[in-house]
């Protein structure tokens, strides 16, 4: 065995990321990503927004089907699920984009071969979000804390860990910035760190209700356009970025009011970066990061105003700012983690929509992954590859550990680093590892 210690590093990291569920999302029309999830025995699939600005999970009925706003749909019929149980209860959920009126009721849910039983969500027969029969989601994954959940129902991912289904008590979401592309991805059990390109920032939580954090300042031009530090949260379900009148006025003012609604976009190159300041830490989106195509030819910024003082929030930094930082929600923790995330490469194989990447590492066995097409299957790993890793990290932890009181360490020539890479399937050329 080759005696250093940044192999024995690296072991452990490659052991912890066999460990993550990645669950594939669609990037639909560059404003929704979606995941499948499949609920009731037999299964029936849908695609849902998987959202960390809410908390409750809500799917299409069949009673949704007569509604024209409803129209191209999957929808859930109870009447065809053995394991369906109702709860005679309305549940009424709001959105920035609209809201829905649901029926309660328990079912299984699966998700990335994950099986809750008897989980509580929204089947919803009025669904009043505008342009919804063009999109490309049957429903909503809220991943939220239980305190801004509606009817004060226990959120999905919250459950998986009460259950004990997923070891580490958080998640992560890496958005691929192209459109008709494949490659975003929801994690469930931390983080993969082949998906970043810097170390990540760690920062409390402001309260365990919104994914909610302390912003210093944000920077355009040299000035701040905020007087004090400001409420945001980091929200997967909400395209654009969201901010207060005041702040949205005087940044139209700096880049002017030809480009308010719309531009050519030749001239994004002329917009200022914008740097968003959390914990003294900078977070900097280049015009191409904040504008989107409105058009032919056209561009607009991806800004909206809204006054969200009543929940407490002054911004969202949505889909335009997770883009380009890999986000980690430490649910256990309370707290989120920030990286630059690693830049996405449309031409890499599995990156194409006919084709969807997966990198769990065993099959999930259950019953309701047998209906996925070969395509969408996400893979779990196995509670006796389970074991056999945590035994083998138990064993590096004591190499480690022993390691330690080494004066020298041995250093890797060339040939055994690309033995290594070999055995690993080409890992560390693809995570770019230094030793």
């Amino acid at each position: 065995m080759i005696a250093t210690a940044r192999l024995l590093l690296l072991s452990s990291l490659l052991l912890s990321t066999f460990a993550l569920v990645h669950i594939p999302l669609q990037n639909e029309q560059d404003d929704q990503f979606t995941a499948s999830i499949y609920i009731g025995n037999p299964p029936q699939n849908f695609d849902i927004i998987v959202d960390t600005g809410s908390s409750n999970l809500w799917v299409t009925s069949k009673k949704c089907a007569q509604n024209p706003n409803c129209a191209g749909h999957n929808y859930f019929n109870p009447l065809t699920s053995t394991s369906y149980q109702t709860d005679n209860e309305i549940l009424d959920l709001e959105y920035g984009s609209g809201a829905t009126v649901c029926n309660l009721g328990q079912d299984e849910v699966v998700l990335g071969g994950i099986e809750v039983s008897n989980f509580e969500f929204g089947i919803c027969s009025n669904v009043q979000i505008p342009g919804f029969a063009d999109s490309g989601f049957d429903g909503i994954l809220g991943l939220a804390f239980q305190a801004v959940s509606q009817d004060n129902l226990p959120p999905l991912f919250q459950a998986m860990i009460q259950s004990g289904a997923v070891e580490d008590g958080s998640f992560s979401i890496y958005l691929s910035p192209v459109q008709g592309y494949s490659g975003s991805q929801l994690i469930l059990g931390g983080v993969d760190y082949t998906l970043n390109v810097s170390g990540f920032n760690y920062y409390n939580l402001v309260s365990e209700s919104y994914w909610m954090l302390r912003m210093d300042q944000v920077i355009v031009q040299g000035q701040s356009l905020i007087s004090g530090p400001a409420n945001v949260i980091i929200d997967s379900g909400t395209t654009q970025l969201i901010c207060p009148q005041d702040f949205y006025n005087s940044l139209i003012e700096i880049i002017g009011s030809s480009k308010a609604n719309g531009f050519d976009c030749s001239l994004t190159s002329e917009l200022p970066d914008i740097d968003f300041v959390i914990g003294g830490d900078h977070y900097t989106l280049k015009p191409e990061n904040y504008v989107a195509l409105s058009g032919p030819g056209e561009c607009s910024i991806g800004f909206s105003s809204a006054d969200l003082s009543a929940e407490g929030i002054s911004f969202i930094l949505g889909d335009y700012f997770m883009k380009s930082f890999y986000t980690h929600f430490d649910f256990t923790g309370g707290r989120i983690g920030l990286a630059v995330a690693k830049p996405f490469n449309p031409n890499a194989v599995g990156n194409s929509d006919e084709s969807t990447t997966t990198t769990a590492e065993s099959e999930s066995e259950s019953e309701e992954e047998t209906t996925k097409s070969e395509s969408e299957e996400t893979q779990v790993v196995s509670e006796e590859e389970a074991a056999e890793e945590s035994e083998l990290e138990d064993e590096f932890e004591f190499e480690m550990i022993n390691y330690e009181g080494e004066e020298e360490m041995t250093e890797l020539t060339e040939q055994e680093i690309d033995e290594i890479n070999e055995a690993l399937g080409g890992f560390l050329e693809a995570s770019n590892v230094q030793f």
